[in-house]
């Protein structure tokens, strides 16, 4: 097997690097130690989440919100994508004073996807609130997507037909400042290579 670029790593952030490099025309080979997205892409809550950044983040999970628009473009699949606006509550006056400072930090950098949420927005958004809460900010870009779902789709469009390579169940260890493969590959999906 050859290929331009490795990735280590059969999860979510692997096989869309995969499918990236492969639209740009690169033969890629994705190594995974167990089954594809068995680890953290298999077991999270599914949050896209831009709210609660450190500003340090803020470009990159903003930019990579967007790109979740065109999702079904690019692994034909919804994913269960839904919008699911979030709230960050004030249950006090100086906690309301730091989410005021936040949105104003963040409209600062150019980024307006924080905005504060009085009392009134704040329990049309969730009715069940406590009484004590006095405000909030509010995030209405935050998404949610089935994981298996994006996923099993992800993993389907990084492999075929660009040419790509999927060795699961294959580990790779530090060997003579080389990797090599400690066990045998699964090429071309999940199927059992021979010498296993």
């Amino acid at each position: 097997m050859k290929a331009d670029v490795l990735i280590v790593g059969g999860g979510i952030m692997g096989c869309a690097t995969a499918i990236e490099l492969a639209n740009k025309g690169k033969k890629v080979i994705i190594f995974e130690k167990d089954l594809p997205g068995r680890h953290a892409s298999g077991n999270n809550s599914g949050g896209v989440r831009c709210q609660g950044r450190d500003v340090r983040e803020i470009p990159f999970a903003v930019e990579a919100r967007k790109m979740w628009d065109h999702h079904l473009q690019t692994i034909g699949s919804d994913c269960g994508f839904y919008v699911s606006p979030r709230l960050r509550l004030a249950e006090s006056d100086a906690e309301m004073e730091q989410l005021v400072k936040r949105e104003e930090t963040l409209k600062s950098m150019g980024y307006d996807h924080e905005v504060v949420a009085d009392l009134e927005e704040v329990r049309r958004l969730s009715p069940n609130v406590a009484d004590h809460v006095v405000g909030g900010l509010a995030c209405y870009t935050q998404v949610h997507i089935d994981c298996l779902q994006c996923l099993i789709s992800a993993i389907r469009v990084s492999r075929a037909p660009r040419g790509n390579n999927f060795a699961a169940l294959t580990r790779l260890v530090a060997s003579h400042n080389m990797l090599q493969c400690e066990r045998a590959a699964y090429r071309h999906g999940l199927r059992k290579s021979p010498e296993q």
